[in-house]
C-alpha cells in the first residue's frame, strides 16, 4: 500500500501524520539504502530524513511545539538548509 492510504487512515482517525516520503525524491535509491537487498536508510538516508523533519519543524510552529515543547521563535530567517529545497 502507498503512503496516501496510510495518510488517509491516519486522517480518518485524527492521527497527525508527518510524511517524509519525499525526502528521497531527488536521490538514487542505491545512494540512500543500506544494501541492494535492504532498503532501510543508510547514514546519508538518515541525514536526509533528519533534514526533512527539521525543515518541517521550522516551518510548522505546532510541530515544533510537539517536538521541542515550545513554539519556534518567530524572529529571524529560516536557515537555508531548512528551507524547501535546501541542501542537507
Amino acid at each position: 500500500p502507498g503512503v496516501a492510504r496510510y495518510v488517509g487512515i491516519a486522517n480518518h482517525h485524527a492521527v497527525p501524520v508527518l510524511d517524509l516520503s519525499g525526502a528521497f525524491d531527488e536521490e538514487d535509491p542505491s545512494a540512500v539504502e543500506i544494501a541492494a537487498w535492504d532498503d532501510h536508510p543508510n547514514a546519508r538516508g538518515h541525514r536526509l530524513l533528519f533534514h526533512a523533519l527539521a525543515s518541517a519543524a521550522v516551518r510548522d510552529p505546532e510541530l515544533h511545539r510537539a517536538l521541542f515543547g515550545a513554539a519556534r521563535p518567530v524572529s529571524g530567517p529560516v536557515p537555508p538548509a531548512f528551507r524547501p529545497g535546501g541542501s542537507p
